[in-house]
């Protein structure tokens, strides 16, 4: 659980690079690693563990598929990233919830080609905005996951 752990903090620091840059790369790593919470349940025996790595592999995967050179490079690094995804489902079931922010992605890149997505990806809002009423799940969609440094 140690080596699994120690991949997160290092997919969370590169999460962070390809959102923002170094600095803030360094900054989540560090505020990751000296949470007591994220610590005590990374280094027990529990599924969160393998959700954690599957689902933080899979976004970055997914970031680099959106922001990829060729359309057909970004749809195999979209197959890679579900693959990611569906480990993480097999892990524990609640992982079923940020599947149709992942796929309304997926499904806009490799529809629109490379070029027009590049010019329309900050102009597409997540997916939970798409919700109004209370009780509905929260979806997240992959370029939208630097939502809270903008506010």
């Amino acid at each position: 659980m140690l080596a699994m752990t120690a991949v997160i903090v290092v997919l969370v620091y590169r999460l962070a690079v390809v959102s923002r840059d170094h600095f803030t790369g360094v900054l989540a790593a560090e505020l990751i690693t000296t949470a007591s919470q994220f610590l005590d349940t990374m280094l027990e025996f529990r599924p969160d563990v393998p959700v954690s790595l599957c689902f933080l592999t899979s976004l970055v995967l997914a970031i680099g598929a959106s922001r990829a050179g060729r359309w057909n490079v970004a749809a195999v690094t979209f197959i890679l990233s579900g693959l990611a995804l569906g480990g993480a489902l097999m892990f524990k079931q609640k992982s079923v919830f940020v599947l149709p922010g992942f796929r309304r992605r997926a499904a806009r890149v490799c529809s629109e080609g490379l070029a027009q997505h590049r010019r329309t990806a900050r102009a597409d809002l997540s997916a939970c905005g798409d919700f109004k009423t209370v009780g509905r799940p929260f979806f997240v969609d992959p370029e939208r996951v630097d939502l809270h440094l903008q506010l």
